[in-house]
């Protein structure tokens, strides 16, 4: 069932249906508003979905918009009449905003918003998605969490990928059904200002294309190392857990990694940090080797 579910959503997405081809394109419109996966998530989600065990079923890079949300009886919170204004998936231009905002016309508030990367992985097991998890966890993404697991059949359990902490919202007023200056007057908010929360959420979008690709690092390594053999030339083999975190590691001909720093109990048990240290470790026959 996980393959068949895989199968129609990479088609969906992706028009590829493995394993007829190694590669996955984007040629193919989806339902999402963007029309595509996002450009600093392709990378990632073709090695993702080449696992056999793994799927991404939605995902956002991250985004800088304007939102509007209306004002008045039965418009309460994010509800019809709502708009997006302005979004970027990447830097915004302070020009963009503030023709934005004098363009609108109409009763309520703009938020200003950065929202960060975000996606949905659909393991096709607890033990994986529990890696994946794990993973996510330690790259910083301290919102992720397993949000369905096997709710619907055969669609594995699902994983939610999130790091809330770069999120940003700033009210602007629009006015009173007029053009969209009164911003300025009713909440002290002038172009200048603006330009500065422009800058700010430029800032908080080249802080998440770090998180980004930290989030990479971690998934690959946390999926690509179940997996005994993988399709083409690509090898992987399976290493029994070090038990180390924030180390550096390096691998040395089969069986051998060379770890440097971090802190965790190491294949020889007993919790220690590493900072300064490195560890040499013979893993090829599941035993450890010596530490200097």
């Amino acid at each position: 069932p996980f393959d068949a579910y895989k199968r129609f959503t990479l088609s969906a997405i992706y028009h590829f249906s493995p394993p007829s081809s190694p590669s996955l394109s984007f040629s193919k419109t989806d339902r999402s508003p963007a029309g595509s996966v996002d450009p600093p998530l392709r990378s990632l989600c073709r090695s993702l979905n080449l696992h056999p065990d793994l799927l991404t079923t939605s995902s956002c890079s991250g985004r800088t918009a304007l939102y509007y949300t209306p004002s008045g009886p039965g418009t309460k919170g994010y509800a019809a009449g709502c708009s997006w204004l302005l979004v970027r998936h990447g830097p915004v231009r302070a020009e963009e905003v503030v023709s934005a905002l004098r363009r609108h016309v109409g009763s309520g508030t703009v938020r200003f918003l950065f929202e960060p990367a975000v996606a949905h992985l659909s393991c096709r097991t607890g033990e994986i998605a529990g890696r994946i998890l794990g993973a996510a966890l330690e790259a910083g993404w301290r919102e992720s969490g397993i949000v369905a697991a096997g709710g619907r059949r055969g669609h594995g359990t699902t994983v939610h990928l999130r790091s809330h902490a770069l999120h940003a919202s700033v009210p602007l007023f629009c006015g009173d059904g007029g053009v969209g200056v009164g911003f300025v007057a009713r909440w002290g908010v002038d172009e200048a200002m603006v330009r500065r929360w422009t800058e700010h959420m430029n800032d908080l979008y080249i802080a998440n294309v770090v998180k980004v690709e930290r989030l990479g690092t971690s998934l690959e390594a946390a999926a690509w190392g179940s997996v005994a053999a993988v399709p083409g030339s690509v090898r992987a083999e399976t290493l029994p857990p070090l038990r180390l975190w924030g180390a550096c590691c390096l691998p040395l001909p089969v069986g051998e990694v060379l770890t440097v720093g971090g802190y965790g109990s190491g294949p020889a048990g007993g919790s220690a940090r590493r900072h300064g240290s490195a560890g040499f470790w013979v893993l090829g026959a599941g035993e450890e080797g010596m530490t200097w």
